[in-house]
């Protein structure tokens, strides 16, 4: 059996990463399983997968306090603006939820994020 998170406060955790939009029916199901693992997301272009993916981590690792989520979350991508675009929106995203680490100070409950 599959132990479910309370799809009400990820959804409000969701719209509040995204900027004030709700959370399509397969980001509510990425994030709804309290144990991580392995999904295929196969959907178009524009569709959400980079907050989809960010807000289901971000929802149990740092909202939920989950540590048998993983600690870092990596984003492999073929070509350099696309990595780029990936840090912004990533960037933009944490930062709307106070969970973005400057880089000084405390890393206690922040998230880094950085570019290789």
């Amino acid at each position: 059996m599959i132990k479910e998170s309370n799809s009400r406060g990820s959804d409000r955790f969701f719209t509040s990463l995204a900027d004030g939009k709700e959370p399509h029916r397969w980001q509510r199901e990425l994030a709804r399983p309290t144990v991580c693992g392995n999904r295929l997301i196969r959907i178009p272009t524009g569709f959400g997968k980079t907050l989809g993916a960010l807000a289901a981590w971000s929802w149990h690792r740092m909202h939920r306090r989950d540590d048998d989520w993983p600690r870092r979350l990596v984003w492999c991508l073929p070509m350099r603006v696309l990595a780029e675009q990936t840090e912004s929106e990533v960037r933009a995203a944490l930062e709307r939820l106070a969970l973005l680490w400057d880089g000084s100070g405390d890393h206690a409950g922040k998230v880094g994020v950085h570019l290789l």
